[in-house]
């Protein structure tokens, strides 16, 4: 069950030979479906139909119990039912360009994960697998639901909008446009538009070639976030790490150029895209007065000291 979803439970009684009793016999009246879990809530509609309300995620057993005509107290064999949290996609809105990948995260939903049924309103822009790893084909929109049988009759479903675009542009976006020396910054590429993140586009089956350049080199340092002995290749290499040298101004320029193979990835005839950011290096904050290595003063309890700063 789905927290905050509700099902109908009925009891059956069965004689010594397996055969099962009307539900409208009399000995099932007085029936009584219990849980000592608060993750969910029990009510008695009529008989031996009753209603449960999931509440919270858990495993829940329940137990019915009746008295039969002797005046005997018969219990049933525990029944353990699951609640699980909302089953949903992410993200909700998805933006690709044509001929790329993307896996959807799933969060919830039953345990473990049953198989994924999705369904498109617009099966040509493009194809989604059971493991929720979308193909883009043509540019366009189309909703994708996907839905999980929990059991009988009941399913569990989520819908996310796929927007397929052509980029009509780039944009070299940095973490700060300034540094101090030896400080760490990056800087990404991304679309023209906000939603035409570096995972628009990093799936791509026919991957951009991106290439970087930095002005001064002196003033700031391309270097890889896990250390000098990793290289990367040109493909998809949507960001780029930098670190302060000397104090001054440098130019980073991404250069994006598609693949031979690509179609429609860029507007129109365009093949390549460029864009640059101005990243400013300073001296870090250090003291004059007195002239300590680091920037670290300690003071006695009710004391004082005139700090000079360069």
């Amino acid at each position: 069950m789905e927290v905050g979803s509700e099902a109908e439970v009925s009891v059956d009684a069965v004689d010594e030979a397996g055969s099962s009793f009307s539900r409208d016999h009399g000995a099932l009246s007085n029936a009584v479906i219990q849980s000592a879990d608060p993750a969910v809530h029990i009510t008695k509609i009529s008989g031996s139909r009753h209603r449960i309300r999931a509440l919270s995620v858990g495993a829940v057993s329940l137990t019915a119990s009746a008295k039969s005509t002797s005046g005997k107290i018969l219990n049933s064999r525990p029944h353990t039912i699951q609640v699980f949290s909302s089953f949903t996609l992410h993200p909700q809105k998805i933006t690709l360009i044509p001929e790329s990948t993307f896996q959807l995260e799933v969060i919830g939903g039953p345990q473990p994960t049953p198989q994924i049924e999705f369904t498109l309103n617009n099966s040509k822009i493009a194809t989604v697998e059971p493991n929720a790893l979308i193909t883009s084909k043509k540019l366009g929109y189309t909703s994708i639901t996907g839905t999980v049988n929990v059991g009988g009759e009941h399913s569990s479903q989520n819908t996310v909008v796929l927007h397929v675009v052509s980029l009509a542009g780039v944009r070299a976006v940095a973490s700060s446009h300034m540094t101090e020396r030896g400080g760490r910054i990056w800087v990404r590429v991304n679309g023209l538009d906000e939603d035409e993140s570096p995972f628009a586009f990093g799936g791509a089956l026919y991957p951009f070639k991106v290439i970087w350049t930095v002005s001064h080199p002196g003033v700031l340092q391309a270097i890889h976030p896990f250390g000098s002995f990793m290289s990367e290749t040109d493909e998809n290499h949507f960001a780029i790490w930098l670190e302060g040298g000397t104090a001054g101004s440098a130019t980073v320029k991404v250069r994006v150029e598609l693949s031979p193979n690509a179609k429609e990835h860029f507007i129109g005839s365009k093949r390549v895209f460029e864009d640059t950011v101005v990243i400013r290096v300073e001296e870090p904050l250090s003291l004059k007065q007195p002239n300590l290595p680091v920037p670290v003063v300690r003071l006695a309890q009710n004391s004082d000291l005139q700090l000079e700063t360069t």
